[in-house]
């Protein structure tokens, strides 16, 4: 049945690496688009009228952006490695949760190349050019050496953002070598 609702496209298996690269598992996740929204919104919209004119800009639907960009980011993951110049690298791509760090550290996507160098990717929904603040800094400086020293990974990492619509002027910008928007995605 999973591999129906795989080849049909309405889940995907994504992998994700624990602590050693030889021991990679995976989650199913639902990328219907049309299901997301429907789950998500359907429901409450006929139990609450104007419901889209009293949630505009609500955590609920901004998180909803987010998760669907995230997903949308996943689903262009070919496309993400021919702008980064990888479709001719061999790669394994996953997702990867602390087990251990405090606060709790998650990376939304991983390309783990077979150069030996890694792309820890952040993928960030912004309705304008996103701007890496001090505490961005600190969050991506500290899932880093979370994914370090969890894995024990010797390999070179490359902090990847992947954005909407590209960065705006910030000090924290060079703490991400490689900024990407989502005009990558659909190139």
């Amino acid at each position: 049945m999973l591999e129906n609702l795989q080849n049909c496209e309405f889940i995907r298996l994504y992998y994700v690496r624990d602590k050693k690269v030889k021991n990679i598992g995976g989650i199913y996740k639902l990328t219907d688009f049309y299901i997301m929204f429907y789950l998500n919104f359907v429901p409450k919209a006929k139990t609450e009228s104007n419901f889209w004119s009293n949630h505009i800009n609500t955590p609920e639907v901004n998180n909803w952006y987010g998760l669907t960009y995230e997903s949308i980011c996943l689903t262009h993951i070919r496309q993400t490695k021919e702008v980064l110049h990888l479709d001719s690298i061999s790669t394994k791509c996953y997702s990867w949760r602390s087990k251990s760090s405090m606060p709790g550290a998650q990376i939304d996507l991983i390309i783990d190349r077979a150069d030996d160098m890694i792309n820890l990717c952040e993928i960030k929904y912004s309705k304008d050019d996103y701007k890496i603040t001090q505490e961005d800094d600190r969050l991506l400086r500290n899932r880093m050496t979370a994914f370090q020293n969890e894995t024990g990974t010797r390999s070179g990492i490359y902090l990847t953002m992947i954005t909407t619509f590209g960065f705006a002027p910030s000090v924290y910008n060079e703490t991400v070598p490689v900024k990407l928007g989502m005009d990558c995605l659909f190139g």
